[in-house]
């Protein structure tokens, strides 16, 4: 029953474990039905057939409810709390170019809001960049031996990284990176490079595009 409760909750809220949702809840309620109305189920029919029927009409219905308004997540909220947000739109709005450092658990963020248009450094999925993607980034995520050389290897152009991480707190004190956005989830900085000199040249001026309602000053990379 817990796993239900569980599973119900978290496909309502977040349409997450859906699979997982419609098979635990399906047979859980044909168990209820079968044992408080002792129907058995029989592949011929009768009221077995009826009970599996009458699991499928309701599991329907609530796979319907997820849809209605009060279900969905609060999407700005979680935004703007969990995911570099503002980050994300202030690079958009200035048009950054280049190879992209992000943060590991920004990646699946990243790609959902450039889907098809931009490749992220890493993302939650381990399997996939195991092995020397994987230890790379944990070699500038650590500072470990040989982390500027990794920098340098990537020729990363710009990043968006969590702002209370140690990688972010060492790329804004090289003097080639620059921070041009920060808010309370994310640093945005960009490495003097080609691919996004004229955005350096608007930065410098003062001429850079700016959100509205500007962000609250947030000190960068957990200060």
């Amino acid at each position: 029953m817990l796993v239900l409760v569980f599973c119900t909750a978290s496909f309502l809220r977040w349409q997450r474990l859906i699979a997982v949702f419609g098979a635990v809840s399906l047979w859980s309620i044909a168990q209820a039905l079968q044992s408080r109305f002792r129907w058995h189920y029989h592949p011929s029919g009768g009221r077995g057939a009826s009970a599996m029927k009458l699991s499928l009409v309701l599991l329907a219905l609530v796979m319907a409810a997820a849809g209605m308004p009060w279900t969905r997540p609060p999407n700005a909220l979680i935004h703007q709390v969990s995911y570099p947000e503002g980050a994300v739109r202030m690079a958009k709005l200035n048009g950054l170019r280049g190879r992209l450092l992000n943060t590991y658990h920004f990646g699946g963020y990243l790609i959902w809001r450039y889907y098809g248009r931009r490749v992220v450094f890493i993302d939650g999925r381990a399997d996939v960049y195991a092995g020397r993607v994987l230890r790379d980034y944990m070699t500038l995520s650590t500072g470990g031996p040989g982390w500027r050389a990794v920098l340098r290897r990537y020729n990363f152009d710009w990043a968006i990284l969590d702002r209370d991480s140690e990688l972010c707190e060492r790329l804004r004190l090289l003097k080639d990176w620059h921070v041009l956005y920060a808010d309370s989830v994310a640093v945005l900085l960009v490495r003097d490079s080609p691919e996004n000199k004229d955005v350096l040249a608007r930065w410098r001026r003062g001429a850079l595009r700016q959100l509205a309602p500007a962000p609250l000053g947030a000190p960068p990379c957990g200060g």
